[in-house]
């Protein structure tokens, strides 16, 4: 809340899952500030569609998605190549859109994807990218010197 505090109202904040939740999306929607962010699937009060544990029945196929509106939270699954879970205050849960998705063999295709996952990867873009290029060395091992 700290660093939002200078934000101007009606803005969107994309967040990581390390900081997404439900309180922080309903406070930040209180004080006129829009968010969407990623979620990872143990946190506290996420819906039942967001937990890992679901019966065969409710399985997503792929480019499926699932979705449920606690005003003023939208919590969306989306299965790409994997499950991805998103909870957001400034997106209508059945808007879509086509995203160009590379193969790969490096043709694209045109892939129906929800506007909130579709934002949050044009927001989220660069950092993730880091996260992903940083998880490839790791910097904490210890060695030595001989």
């Amino acid at each position: 809340m700290n660093l939002c505090a200078n934000i101007p109202r009606n803005t969107l904040v994309a967040f990581d899952n390390f900081f997404t939740s439900c309180n922080l999306m309903e406070d930040l929607y209180e004080k006129g500030i829009y968010a969407v962010g990623t979620a990872r699937c143990n946190r506290k009060d996420l819906p039942e569609i967001m937990k890992n544990k679901q019966p065969k029945a409710l399985k997503l196929q792929k480019h499926q998605f699932a979705s449920v509106t606690a005003e003023p939270i939208t919590a969306i699954k989306w299965f790409d190549t994997k499950e991805v879970s998103v909870l957001t205050t400034a997106h209508i849960p059945l808007d879509i859109m086509f995203i160009n998705q590379t193969q790969k063999d490096g043709s694209k295709q045109k892939v129906l994807c929800p506007t909130a996952n579709a934002v949050y990867t044009l927001s989220m873009g660069g950092v993730d990218l880091f996260d992903h290029f940083r998880s490839s060395y790791p910097i904490s091992r210890k060695s030595r010197k001989f």
